[in-house]
Parts: structure tokens; sequence; C-alpha cells
């Protein structure tokens, strides 16, 4: 795994089957999470570039030769391990509020989230506190 330069890894935050990211540390020190892309992958690559942008936890894209990186605000909380100790109605009502809510600003933007599962909707803090981002 080849971040771009200046970029340190701290930790794998998942992958599947198009892409994986990890979070690492920016030259400034900053935590963000990193996304890989290769080339067969770019159609993807912008996609995503625009549905961050919508819900504002794009930093930037970096591209270096075949590779492409997007670079994302890291999500602290993932919903799905938060959801296998928590049943309480209300919070369940107030998450599918939310991620639904995010479908429709992807939709009226003319994008289509093809991937919608609980291991991708991640919180950037604790659950309905924070940005979501799916």
């Amino acid at each position: 795994m080849v971040l771009p330069e200046g970029y340190k890894f701290v930790k794998l935050l998942g992958e599947g089957g198009q892409s994986f990211v990890e979070l690492a540390k920016t030259p400034n020190q900053e935590l963000v999470a990193v996304k890989h892309y290769n080339e067969t992958n770019y159609d993807i690559f912008l996609y995503e570039i625009l549905g961050l942008k919508l819900i504002g936890l794009y930093i930037d894209h970096i591209v270096i030769d075949d590779m492409y990186y997007l670079i994302m605000k890291p999500g602290d909380f993932q919903i799905y391990d938060w959801m296998n100790q928590n049943s309480d109605p209300e919070l369940l009502s107030d998450f599918y509020r939310d991620v639904i809510q995010q479908l429709a600003v992807c939709q009226q933007h003319g994008l289509i989230h093809c991937d919608v599962k609980m291991h991708n909707v991640i919180y950037t803090n604790e659950p309905f506190k924070g940005d979501i981002s799916i």
C-alpha cells in the first residue's frame, strides 16, 4: 500500500471490491482517510469526489501515474458496529432518516449510490451528531 509523498500510514480502515481505505497522517499531521483506486476505477473515483463534495467530507484528491487517491475526513464511527449493540426504535428511525436524506441529496444532483449497506455508513462523530458518509 503506497501513499502519496508525505503521508504516513496509521491503519487500514476497510477494503472492498473496488478500493481500500487507510487512515493516514498528512504532512501537517492531520488525520485523514485515504481511499485508493487504480486506473480501471477512474469513473468511480470521479463519482465519489462529487458525492463527498456534496456532503462536505471531501478534502482533496491526488493522481500519481495510474493511481488515484481520494483524501477525505475520516469517519469516527461506523454505524454497523453501533447497530449491533443498540436497538432503540427512536434512534433507528433517526438513522434511517439521515440515510434517506443523504441519498436524496445525491439523487438531486444526478448521482445514484450503487452500494448502500451498513458497512458503508459512517459518521464523522458519534451517531446523529456529525456528518454522515454513505
